[in-house]
């Protein structure tokens, strides 16, 4: 056990958990070190979860599915971009992880085909797109039909594609806010199954937008996976938006 010095000092730390069920333990993960620190609070679990998770970058929206959901409801984590803090989070959190890089195929479909190779031995529920920016092709998303889901950062249908939080800002919008979605081959044009929003304020800029998007997307993806594997979310074309209520 870790004296409760040890506890104090850690949870002072900037960081991310991460939970090993297993073993029983948390691990407090920042870019400077990994501490151990037993704990006896566990994430929400839905039993046997097998999720791909693809990431480009930092990986927080990963972070926030093994907080809430526990690292072992992941089968794989896939980056297009080696070397990224994301990987890290999944190494620590000792689940299976992998680099598909972009760069190493001379088009959309032969990338498409190297991820379907990654995941044959995982055979996910779910991909679960977590800041990855890269475009799948058409043979790849069909291939995993309402399996693949998204989370955007705009209130779909409005503003798809990139610089969703100056786009609001320059069009005066009062309201901004995230979307889960199903992913299609039209960008950004799949059911939209979560949104959650918020207000934009006089002299906010861009970033702080960015800020208050990003803890919404925290707190949602985990949610409506959960709701998924729960069956109170159906994939269908009768599906309706459930409204993210930030309690």
């Amino acid at each position: 056990m870790v004296r409760p010095l040890l506890v104090a000092w850690a949870a002072q730390q900037s960081g991310h958990w991460c939970w090993l069920a297993q073993r029983g333990h948390w691990l407090l993960v920042s870019r400077q070190r990994i501490i151990l620190v037993a704990v006896q609070k566990a994430p929400i679990r839905v039993d046997d979860m097998n999720l791909a998770v693809f990431i480009s970058g930092n990986g927080s929206n990963l972070q926030a599915i093994i907080d809430t959901l526990g690292a072992d409801s992941i089968g794989i984590v896939i980056s297009n971009n080696p070397d990224v803090f994301g990987l890290l989070r999944a190494k620590v959190c000792q689940i299976k992880n992998c680099v598909v890089d972009h760069r190493l195929y001379d088009s959309r479909e032969t990338f498409g085909q190297a991820l379907h190779e990654a995941l044959k031995d995982v055979n996910p529920d779910y991909i679960i797109l977590a800041g990855f920016m890269r475009i799948l092709d058409e043979t790849f998303v069909k291939q995993y039909e309402n399996r693949i889901l998204n989370i955007h950062p705009s209130l779909l249908p409005k503003f798809k594609g990139l610089n969703t939080y100056q786009r609001a800002l320059d069009d005066g919008e009062y309201e901004h806010g995230v979307s889960v979605h199903v992913v299609i081959p039209e960008l950004d044009g799949g059911t939209v199954l979560m949104q959650g929003s918020y207000y934009l304020e006089d002299g906010e800029t861009a970033k702080d937008h960015r800020t208050k998007g990003l803890a919404l997307e925290h707190k949602m993806y985990p949610e409506v996976i959960r709701l998924l594997y729960e069956g109170k979310i159906i994939i269908n074309d009768k599906t309706k938006p459930i409204q993210f209520k930030d309690d």
